[in-house]
């Protein structure tokens, strides 16, 4: 099983909305995780280790705990992470939508959604054609998404070979069916 974590980036007021993610197998998640926990104690103070890393929080500075290191501690924390992502067996996914070209009343994201959806599910194909090794994978989007009532007719399944936003995903677990719907 392949877990793609996801999240949005930027600002809201920006004419784009950027979703990227990781997928990792699920064997590889307490490795990272121990891993990224050992570079955070490395930086930050043990009361605020469970701080997200938020690269644009982190260069910023600007709010606590990143307020608390200079800028040269907190880009060496981010090329540390970076390399940590960079020698793991993570897979990197992500999309940016452009605001302006989003149909009026289009779901930016649903749109994204449905973008980094279509990825995983061919990364996942590809490692079955190439290796033959039949894996499923449950995205985890941490934000709840309001669809509005022209969109839940996207969102009806059959179970078996619809995911969500209505396109086949055959290598996509039943999971993904609660990410907003």
């Amino acid at each position: 099983m392949h877990l793609l974590y996801l999240d949005e980036s930027g600002l809201h007021q920006s004419p784009y909305f950027v979703l990227a993610g990781l997928a990792v197998y699920e064997t590889q998640t307490h490795p990272l995780s121990t891993t990224v926990d050992q570079l955070l104690s490395d930086y930050l103070p043990e009361d605020v280790q469970s701080e997200p890393l938020r690269a644009t929080q982190i260069r910023s500075g600007a709010k606590p705990p990143w307020d608390q290191l200079r800028q040269a501690r907190r880009w060496s924390l981010l090329d540390e992470a970076y390399e940590v992502i960079r020698n793991s067996h993570a897979v990197l996914f992500g999309v940016a939508v452009e605001r302006e070209w989003l149909s009026t009343g289009e779901n930016e994201y649903l749109y994204a959604l449905e973008s980094i959806a279509r990825r995983f599910d061919g990364y996942l194909r590809r490692l079955y054609r190439l290796q033959s090794d039949p894996q499923r994978g449950i995205i985890n989007y941490r934000r709840r998404i309001t669809v509005s009532p022209a969109d839940r007719g996207a969102c009806a399944t059959d179970s078996t070979t619809r995911h969500p936003l209505g396109r086949s995903m055959e290598s996509l677990g039943s999971a993904v069916v609660h990410l907003g719907c």
